[in-house]
Order: C-alpha cells, then sequence, then structure tokens
C-alpha cells in the first residue's frame, strides 16, 4: 500500500516537470493566428488548447521511437499506455485521455507517434485503477456552448 503511495507520488512529480518541459517546447510560433478548431471546451470553460498553459502535449515522455497504443476503451475515456520504456520511466505507465474526436474510430493495439495537447483533470478511478487523466476538451459547438459555465463565453438566452 505504502509502495503504491510512494509510486503514485513520484509518478505526480514526474508529471509536472515534465509539463513544464512540455511547455517550452510546444509554444505556438510568434506569428500563430488562432483558428476555430483551436478552441475547445473541458468542464465547462472555453480554452484555446493551442496558446493555454493548462493544455500540454501528450505523452510527454514519446522520443525519437516512443510511440503510445491504446491499451483498452472505457466508457471514461481511451487509456494509453507507452510501447517504448525506455522513454517512460515504470512508475508512468498509462493514462485515460477523455473526448478524443476519433474515439469511436480507436481500436485496442492501435498505436500513435504524433501527440496531442490535453487539460490535465482529476484523476479517474475504473474498477480499482486510478489513472492520470486528460481531457482533450469538446469542440467549440454551439449545442457544446451550451455546456458553458463562465458567463463570458456562454450563449446569450
Amino acid at each position: 500500500m505504502k509502495q503504491d503511495a510512494l509510486r503514485m507520488a513520484c509518478f505526480f512529480a514526474c508529471l509536472l516537470a515534465l509539463e513544464s518541459w512540455g511547455q517550452s517546447t510546444t509554444k505556438p510560433p510568434a506569428t500563430y493566428k488562432s483558428e476555430p478548431e483551436d478552441f475547445r471546451i473541458v468542464n465547462g470553460r472555453l480554452y484555446n488548447a493551442i496558446t493555454s498553459t493548462n493544455f500540454i502535449y501528450l505523452p510527454q515522455y514519446s522520443g525519437p521511437s516512443g510511440y503510445f497504443e491504446v491499451e483498452k476503451i472505457t466508457p471514461q475515456g481511451v487509456v494509453f499506455r507507452p510501447t517504448v520504456k525506455s522513454y517512460a520511466p515504470d512508475y508512468i505507465q498509462r493514462f485515460l485521455v477523455k473526448h478524443l474526436p476519433n474515439e469511436k474510430e480507436l481500436f485496442t493495439g492501435q498505436t500513435f507517434a504524433n501527440g496531442f495537447r490535453a487539460m490535465r483533470i482529476t484523476p479517474v478511478t475504473i474498477g480499482k485503477e486510478t489513472f492520470a487523466t486528460y481531457d482533450y476538451g469538446l469542440p467549440n459547438t454551439p449545442e457544446n456552448r451550451k455546456t458553458l459555465t463562465n458567463s463570458m463565453a456562454a450563449p446569450k438566452p
């Protein structure tokens, strides 16, 4: 039990370090001009996923030969795992991502070489396992904007 708690503490400490490292390497170019598809809704708030520092590039530990793959698809989201251990220390094993745009097309064992930007949210427990959880965000559509809770971006009645 104590060993699991220590592993989780190490995992979160490493993720924090990796998040700050990833932010410096994923800033948009100085000539960046936002596009409508850059905006996503997470937890009732509208964000620019490209410029928001709340979004990070996943997976942080993917290197030139580092891939990640779909381990399982659950109602809560998609569980990913690294396929190259040299880029993923033992305590960074798996993570869950909610609201992937192509979630219905994914299958177990599918590998990815390119990452994506997502926001860290509250961990999700599935059965006896707790996963570091990220939200890709819902697209900025009129229907999804009805879920907004921040008054500046909420649709007018």
